[in-house]
């Protein structure tokens, strides 16, 4: 077998592996600095888009209930790695990287996927229809774990814009339950109001037997983790040296866990299946906010970490502003490229802002 068609079918298997001696590599060389974290960025890069791969394969064996929890556990997994490595390398200013990876998905998703999904379906169908019931459920769910985990500590009695312990426990289980809810209803109980019209995508095949694919699914995830680590720092000190503000870092670490799941959204919209868009794109940032907060008010705290997530009144602003967008759009079923500029309108004057506020 040529070796291009040999790396075309086993990519997946060899990622894990180029990662793990990439992190034997960094660790006799002491650290990662200068040119040297390039490579391992598109090393994590490759291996995140191939855990998606291991997970969403699975998935389609698992069935849609196990299997869609299966894929969001895993992006969780990603995008806690990658929060987690920056907060323990970081000093006092990236205490806000849980609240501002969140925050960065959910911008990014309801603008800017589902802006460009919107635009590419509006640009080839002309108007392109979705089930409203469906996708206004997504979106409910969004603007409830939204409002409750970013906007209220900013007003609560406690020391804001941090929740009190109390507080913080109440939030975790009503976002996991409000979750557990969403996924019962996407997967089993109404499963239909989120399928297209023409039916959803096919199946990813599955290339290796299921133990192969869990194995490697675990092994991805690992080395996901260990990447991080390796580049924390480096990710670190890029935003010290540019004068970013430390918001920049929770959407570097947005882009990197949303990617996967966004080319899988622009494929969508571009068979004319915006269901299955707007299912991927809104069911992305439900999983950072309902599993991702939960999972770091569970952490934080054991490594002796506050977790800070009321948002700035700047943010409040946006994610108003994009909320409600987003509500117009989905109410009506149908969508033009009108829609989809007024979504990426919204998200190149959040990116702008973050850089410039």
């Amino acid at each position: 077998m040529p070796a291009t068609a040999l790396l075309r079918s086993h990519w997946t298997m060899l990622a894990p592996v180029a990662g793990a001696l990439a992190i034997g590599l960094v660790h006799l060389a002491g650290s990662v600095h200068g040119l040297l974290a390039i490579p391992v960025l598109a090393l994590l890069i490759l291996v995140v888009f191939a855990s998606v791969e291991h997970a969403e394969a699975l998935a389609g064996r698992l069935g849609p209930a196990l299997g869609g929890l299966l894929l969001a556990v895993s992006v969780t997994v990603i995008e806690l790695s990658l929060i987690l490595s920056i907060l323990l390398h970081g000093g006092s200013e990236t205490s806000m990287v849980a609240r501002d990876a969140v925050f960065a998905s959910i911008m990014l998703t309801t603008t800017g996927i589902t802006g460009l999904a919107l635009l590419i379906a509006g640009a080839r169908f002309g108007d392109a229809a979705f089930q409203p019931r469906g996708a206004g459920s997504l979106l409910s769910v969004l603007t409830v774990l939204s409002v409750l985990v970013l906007i209220v500590p900013n007003y609560t009695l406690a020391e804001g814009p941090a929740y009190s312990s109390v507080q913080l426990i109440f939030v975790a289980v009503v976002s996991l339950t409000l979750y557990a809810v969403l996924v019962f209803t996407q997967t089993v109980r109404h499963r239909e109001l989120f399928l297209a019209e023409e039916g959803d995508l096919p199946e990813r095949p599955l290339r290796h037997p299921v133990w192969v694919s869990a194995l490697l699914l675990i092994a991805c995830l690992t080395v996901v983790a260990l990447l991080a680590d390796t580049l924390a720092p480096a990710m670190h000190a890029v935003v010290v040296a540019t004068g970013a503000p430390f918001e920049v870092a929770g959407v570097m670490i947005a882009v990197l866990v949303l990617l996967p799941e966004a080319l899988v959204a622009l494929k969508a919209a571009y068979r004319n299946k915006l269901q299955v868009s707007i299912n991927v794109a809104l069911g992305s940032a439900l999983a950072s906010i309902g599993l991702t907060i939960p999972a770091a008010a569970f952490v934080a705290p054991l490594l002796g970490e506050e977790l800070i997530l009321g948002i700035s009144t700047e943010q409040s602003v946006l994610l108003a502003l994009a909320l409600i967008s987003g509500t117009q759009t989905l109410v009506s079923g149908r969508a033009t490229i009108l829609q989809g500029a007024v979504h990426l309108t919204l998200c190149a004057a959040y990116l702008f802002l973050a850089f410039r506020p």
